[in-house]
Formats: C-alpha cells, sequence, structure tokens
C-alpha cells in the first residue's frame, strides 16, 4: 500500500472509531480492498469489522422489534 493510499486509510479508521466512541454512530465497520481483478478484502482494526457491525446491526432490530406491541 503506498504511503498517501496508508494515511488515508489510517484516517479513515480513526474517523470509524471517534464516530463510534463520540455516540454519533452507534456501531461502525471499516473495510479496505484492492482495485483489482483478484480482488482482496481485509479488516485491518479489530473492533471495526463487519461481524461486529452486523451484531450490533442484530441488537438494534431485536430490540426494536420487542419494542412494537
Amino acid at each position: 500500500m503506498g504511503l498517501y493510499r496508508r494515511f488515508y486509510a489510517q484516517r479513515y479508521e480513526l474517523l470509524c472509531r471517534r464516530l463510534v466512541l463520540e455516540r454519533i454512530y452507534s456501531s461502525a465497520c471499516f473495510m479496505l480492498a484492492t482495485n483489482s481483478r483478484n480482488t482482496v478484502i481485509s479488516q485491518p482494526a479489530e473492533d471495526l469489522t463487519f461481524a461486529r457491525f452486523t451484531a450490533a446491526l442484530r441488537g438494534h432490530a431485536l430490540t426494536f422489534l420487542g419494542s412494537q406491541p
């Protein structure tokens, strides 16, 4: 990964983390993908994985459904 791409990736990771820590978002997912024929997807931040994001989304959906009459 080039220097500028690494810099922007770190900035976006920090942005996602701050949005969650400041409770602007309840969860976030940070993923990187290559721009090639054989795309490689990575999740460099353990606290911003797709699995955690979907678990939080599922929790919100269950809470919403449980609050319906």
